[in-house]
């Protein structure tokens, strides 16, 4: 490993504006990266030396009071003025997936689409739109004189994103999907088509401003608004619509909740979080970023998005997780490095080529959780909630759970069916059992599982069940360890194929 780290820590936009001066930026910067390189490294080389030197360096930044690693209680800063000036007038947003409700759409699976980056954590999706012909109506209050249609949308223009349990393709889009697809728009005998464009992902949202001319003539103000899709299969998450005067913009149109601040990763706000310390997240951000590629060896195939989740949107739903190469963190721990930052985001490393068993997902998700908050951000092990021990101490009973004629039914785990009652002690386990590789053969191990992946990808991709598949998978962890693991996994329950 380079002592140097390549890539760029924190953009910090806002630093010079504070009264920063370019040399101590540089300064941060520098010690930032070289602390998380070492951070990693330390680990990888269990040289005390090195995490000593990582920490000095990390306290270095802290007395040059930086944001970057700094998770201590945080004050506001300003917010982004508006390009465009905001109407004053209240203009009512509505949500799209309304028009369910109120028995005035067609198209999809005639419910709301969880989303929770979207207006009261829902929109209008579920496949909406993939038939040609698909439409929603909406009561909409007209201004006077000129007027235009602010609508807030998302969609992907290529096959769907796997997730942590397998392929996630309900709302995928057809072959060759088309960079734009086409909407009409309706309202008081005025007809508009728009093009929208592809955001990116199915939670990317952007808001697009259809000018609909003069709307003076709809009698009493109010009219019905029409969206029908013109092109099949082409689904389209429709979030959000306002009509304004023209050359307005609305505040929620004019708030900026989507930021590119990172080469790495972009962060989107729900539209109930108030907190602005955007250069704050993208330090953690990329502090969890950059350690993972040290530690890990690689790095994903695309940008993350980091979603943070006010409590609005998330409503009762736990949040906390990862989606292809998107990450979902709640709004009230964002600043808690133990809140899933690390572990979702290897999750997002694990994307790409060959197959992941659940159990050995999320075991790689808690070390690499546990690693980076003893060697990245400093956390004494009695300071963190899931220690290696404690899972030891646990193994009779989640061994218990999980055994059922024999078998360690971990192996089914993420499939169709699996209790939910066993999937606490499927986590547990999971996290003993890559805690003890760790211990046996070195923190190195699952970098050198990972390189041997790359070049094998597709071994296990034919695998009739998860016995046969779990076999090709500890047979290359035993080579990333050099020792046969079969005999041990054996131990734990696994059925695996015959030598």
């Amino acid at each position: 490993m380079q002592d140097s780290f390549p890539h760029r820590f924190c953009p910090c936009p806002r630093e010079a504006a504070a009264g920063a001066t370019s040399a101590t930026r540089r300064l941060r910067h520098g010690l930032a990266r070289r602390a998380i390189a070492l951070s990693a490294r330390a680990v990888l080389r269990r040289d005390a030396r090195i995490t000593a030197t990582a920490g000095a360096l990390l306290a270095a930044i802290t007395v040059l009071e930086t944001p970057a690693l700094s998770l201590a209680a945080h004050a506001a800063a300003p917010a982004t003025a508006p390009a465009a000036p905001v109407n004053a007038a209240p203009v009512p947003l509505i949500e799209a997936e309304s028009a369910l409700g109120a028995g005035r759409a067609r198209g999809g699976a005639a419910r709301p689409d969880r989303k929770l980056t979207a207006f009261g954590g829902a929109c209008l999706g579920n496949g909406w739109g993939r038939a040609r012909g698909d439409w929603a109506e909406y009561t909409v209050t007209l201004p006077r004189g000129q007027a235009s249609l602010h609508l807030r949308y998302a969609r992907l223009a290529r096959p769907a994103q796997t997730t942590n349990a397998g392929a996630s393709t309900a709302n995928a889009p057809a072959a060759n999907t088309p960079a734009a697809t086409r909407l009409r728009v309706r309202v008081g005998g005025l007809e508009r088509i728009v093009a929208l464009p592809a955001t990116g992902d199915w939670e990317l949202w952007r808001w697009i401003e259809v000018p609909l001319g003069d709307v003076s003539k709809v009698a009493g103000g109010q009219g019905t608004l029409r969206l029908e899709a013109m092109d099949g299969g082409q689904p389209i998450n429709l979030d959000a619509l306002v009509v304004a005067p023209i050359g307005a913009v609305p505040p929620e149109v004019a708030r900026r909740l989507l930021f590119d601040g990172s080469r790495h990763v972009r962060i989107q706000f729900s539209p109930g979080v108030r907190l602005r310390e955007t250069d704050r997240l993208f330090a953690v951000a990329e502090a969890a970023y950059a350690f993972l590629h040290d530690y890990l060896g690689e790095e994903p195939a695309q940008r993350l998005t980091v979603h943070v989740i006010a409590e609005a949107e998330r409503k009762n739903d736990f949040v906390g997780h990862s989606s292809g190469y998107a990450i979902y963190l709640d709004e009230e721990h964002i600043f808690e490095t133990g809140h899933n930052w690390v572990h979702e985001m290897t999750h997002c490393f694990q994307r790409g080529p060959g197959r992941w068993p659940a159990w050995l997902s999320e075991g790689e998700a808690w070390l690499t959780y546990y690693e980076a908050e003893t060697a990245l951000f400093g956390r004494d092990r009695a300071q963190i909630a899931l220690p290696p021990e404690r899972f030891a101490s646990r193994l009779p009973r989640l061994r218990d759970t999980l055994t059922v004629n024999g078998q360690n039914t971990i192996q089914l785990w993420g499939e169709a069916g699996f209790p939910d009652e066993r999937v606490g002690a499927a986590y547990g386990f999971a996290n003993y059992m890559l805690s003890e590789l760790r211990r046996l053969y070195g923190p190195g191990l699952m970098r050198r599982y990972r390189a041997l992946l790359r070049a094998e990808a597709g071994n296990e991709a034919n695998a009739a069940d998860a016995i046969a598949r779990d076999t090709i998978v500890v047979e290359r962890l035993g080579r990333a360890a050099g020792a046969d693991l079969r005999p041990l996994f054996r131990g734990w329950g696994f059925q695996l194929k015959p030598d």
